[in-house]
């Protein structure tokens, strides 16, 4: 799945990020589903490398970056 956002400001804007979330949250709820919960996700970045994101159990999220391919069991 790619999700193409827009290109950033330079600084902060508070209507970029909540426009870049809310398509984010759109495009995930449609493949994850509201009743379930996965470890992590991946995402692309422009430059094609790619991330993980997940969240620690005091609700922070991480990113660690991914060797496209390699990425171990389908569980995101």
């Amino acid at each position: 799945m790619i999700i193409n956002l827009p290109t950033p400001p330079e600084g902060y804007d508070r209507e970029y990020f909540r426009f870049s979330f809310a398509l984010i949250e759109k495009t995930i709820l449609r493949t994850v589903g509201t009743n379930e919960a996965v470890q992590g996700i991946l995402l692309q970045a422009p430059d094609g490398s790619v991330w993980k994101v997940q969240v620690t159990n005091a609700g922070v999220l991480t990113t660690t970056s991914v060797p496209l391919g390699q990425t171990g069991a389908p569980t995101y």
